[in-house]
């Protein structure tokens, strides 16, 4: 981050307050664990590659034919101002999932969703136009239930941003990290970052006063999955 601004100093953040869910992807995805450790769900896995179709009728190509490449797309920060994301995806490798819900997991208040699915994952390189983003991603996990779409996000931590970005100021909170979203679809590109604000002290494990902010999001559908 640029000037003098400390990530994990207390400052002044601002912004517009979001919600989130938990869904149980699994033992290698994100999700919420029991008191005891265990998985929402419990899955196996296997490599594929090429045009040959999986149980779930389409093939590791048709997968990514939308993840491939570089991707492109208008984005507007929360605080008004406009730049261009580029999403560079780098060498994928897939697997196909079969998941089933772990007897278990003893959540029985949090969603879970256990299904079979293809799983990519990939490196990729973040940046925009305005150079607040510029930032290098080692493994992000996509997930699609069909030929059409792949989805996934990834944490970064606050402290190993590259670019210039800085949350907005408002109320007193330290920067934790940033969460990115992402959609892939045939006809472009969809997402948004979020910051996770911590209200008491960004140095100690205890994650109970940590606060989600809207920081910016592109594509139209950066709110449906």
């Amino acid at each position: 981050m640029g000037g003098s601004f400390r990530r994990v100093a207390c400052a002044l953040l601002a912004g517009w307050l979001v919600g989130g869910c938990v869904l149980g992807l699994g033992t290698d995805a994100d999700g919420a664990e029991g008191s005891d450790g265990a998985p929402p769900c419990l899955e196996t896995k296997r490599p594929i590659s090429g045009n040959t179709p999986t149980p779930l009728g389409f093939s590791a190509n048709e997968a990514l034919q939308h993840v491939r490449g570089d991707h492109v797309s208008a984005m507007k920060w929360t605080g008004g101002s406009s730049t261009r994301i580029h999403i560079d995806v780098g060498d994928p490798r897939v697997w196909y999932v079969e998941s089933r819900a772990n007897p278990s997991w003893n959540q029985p208040y949090v969603g879970r969703h256990c299904a079979h699915h293809v799983r990519i994952e990939t490196d990729m390189r973040i940046y925009t136009e305005d150079g607040k983003l510029d930032e290098a991603v080692d493994r992000m996990v996509l997930i699609a239930y069909g030929s059409d779409e792949a989805f996934g996000k990834v944490e970064i931590n606050g402290s190993a941003l590259r670019g210039t970005y800085e949350p907005e100021l408002r109320t007193l909170h330290c920067y934790f990290s940033s969460e990115l979203r992402v959609l892939f679809l045939l006809g472009g590109v969809h997402g948004s970052w979020t910051d996770k604000l911590h209200a008491n002290n960004c140095d100690v494990a205890d994650l109970s006063g940590l606060v989600l902010q809207a920081g910016g999001h592109w594509g139209s559908r950066w709110q449906s999955y």
